[in-house]
């Protein structure tokens, strides 16, 4: 399954009408650079990046900037190696220049990769974190660039912890089969917003029936469950 083109959308939420989300330093529109992995098949995969307003549009430009990066490559390629799918786009050598492992660039691969993870959950027919528990735990550290954090967990030790606690992970995943959905924040309430009266969540903290990937296309796989009524 082949990757033929990359979607980068401007996403945005008029937040700044209410000030919710603001603070003393940050006033704006919540937004989303939303990416878009399209295929030669029914197959597309969705991530985003959270931006505030006009930054979105620097957002979009980077996420349409590794483009080139991604088109042209097939699913299987990317699944078999993740990490040196992350480093393809975190190391190219001209984007490198304007920090592709920080600030906007940073931002705009984590919205590709998540794409891709999205693309191979929807591919199995599986939520996001029912992809992930059935791997291995080998699988799980091979997917993980640990560049820049070995001096706080190697892969050794990621490895260590994963197989120490594989024996309880059917046990751990038995709440996420049930039949209450599971529920998302757009937001996390805060009292610190300029519009907070201190007594209720704003509008972008409101807490929502978690929707399914089937039902609402828009929707990563990463807030679904297909095994609950909201399926």
């Amino acid at each position: 399954m082949k990757i033929t083109a990359l979607r980068a959308r401007d996403i945005r939420f008029p937040t700044s009408r209410t000030l919710d989300g603001s603070d003393a330093l940050n006033v704006g529109d919540y937004s989303a650079t939303y990416v878009a992995l399209e295929t030669d098949g029914a197959l597309v995969g969705h991530g985003l990046t959270f931006t505030n307003g006009r930054g979105n549009e620097i957002g979009v430009a980077a996420a349409n900037a590794l483009a080139p990066l991604v088109v042209g490559r097939s699913l299987e390629e990317i699944e078999a190696d993740m990490r040196a799918f992350y480093r393809r786009l975190t190391q190219d050598p001209q984007l490198r220049w304007i920090g592709p492992e920080k600030g906007i660039l940073h931002m705009a691969t984590g919205a590709v990769v998540n794409a891709v993870w999205d693309m191979r959950a929807r591919r199995e027919g599986k939520p996001l974190w029912k992809l992930l528990a059935d791997m291995t735990p080998q699988q799980i550290v091979d997917a993980i660039d640990f560049s820049w954090i070995t001096d706080a967990l190697t892969p050794e030790e990621a490895l260590a912890i994963l197989e120490r606690n594989a024996s309880t992970k059917a046990r751990r995943a038995g709440p996420l089969r049930t039949a209450v959905p599971w529920r998302c924040r757009t937001s996390l309430p805060t009292n610190g917003w300029l519009a907070s009266t201190g007594t209720a969540p704003t509008a972008s903290a409101v807490v929502l029936p978690c929707p399914s990937s089937t039902r609402i296309p828009f929707l990563p796989s990463w807030c679904s469950s297909t095994e609950s009524p909201c399926a």
